[in-house]
């Protein structure tokens, strides 16, 4: 299923990884690091992104492992990583699709706790992960009603997020030489973040409407939205 896109997939991540990596001015090896890192993350969040939308896919393995705090335990301590794995090879009878996510990540954090420097702020790391994860959730079949910009802010923010976690990511393998560099280059990854999040609604647009899902280009062709006060405060 996923077979067609694991090159692009991988290799997209890995080109945001360089770039950010390049930008915020970490080293070569460094550099190398992150682009592995977030050629990783790229494809799990992907995966995943198919497999919340997939209701015919039994997903509770995976909400189970990677919800209430559990996501940001398995970024901070490497020993929670053992406990997942674990959890894995119990799971023969979960569907290939969640042993796939899970394994994806268990690998992207293994790797993150032998690239990672002693001064990374893993907590921050671990909250952009729990918000990213939880945003990802609020997306699947939510209501469009009512229209107050709430959800809009939830479309857009799901593709910042993994900007953000990519940058903080290549942040974690170095301390930057550049650190000024850093929160330029969170602001940048928020507005790219934007672009990409409209860029996929619009290609998904027939397939969201049909199903229900949230999509900001949706919302904003809904005529309940125009003129909302809290809607136009997003300034999106």
């Amino acid at each position: 299923r996923f077979e067609n896109q694991l090159t692009r997939l991988l290799a997209f991540g890995g080109t945001l990884g360089e770039g950010l990596s390049s930008f915020v001015g970490v080293s070569e090896s460094a550099k190398r690091r992150a682009k592995e890192l977030c050629s990783i993350l790229n494809f799990g969040a992907s995966i995943f992104d198919l497999l919340v939308d997939d209701t015919d896919v039994d997903q509770s393995s995976v909400f189970d492992l990677f919800g209430n705090g559990q996501l940001k335990k398995l970024v901070t301590d490497p020993i929670n990583i053992r406990t997942l794995n674990n959890e894995i090879l119990r799971l023969k009878s979960a569907p290939p699709e969640s042993r796939l996510v899970l394994t994806t990540f268990s690998n992207l954090f293994t790797l993150l706790h032998k690239s990672r420097c002693e001064s990374s702020d893993l907590d921050n790391l671990g909250d952009l992960f729990t918000e990213a994860y939880q945003t990802e959730l609020r997306t699947v079949k939510s209501p469009r009603f009512p229209c107050d910009g709430t959800l809009k802010s939830t479309a857009l923010n799901k593709s910042v997020l993994l900007f953000q976690v990519m940058l903080q990511l290549a942040c974690a393998c170095d301390r930057p030489v550049k650190p000024s560099s850093v929160e330029i280059a969170n602001a940048l990854s928020i507005q790219i973040g934007r672009l990409f999040a409209l860029v996929d609604d619009f290609a998904d647009l027939t397939q969201d409407a049909l199903a229900g899902s949230v999509n900001s280009i949706l919302i904003e062709l809904d005529e309940n939205a125009i003129g909302s006060e809290e809607w136009q405060s997003q300034g999106y």
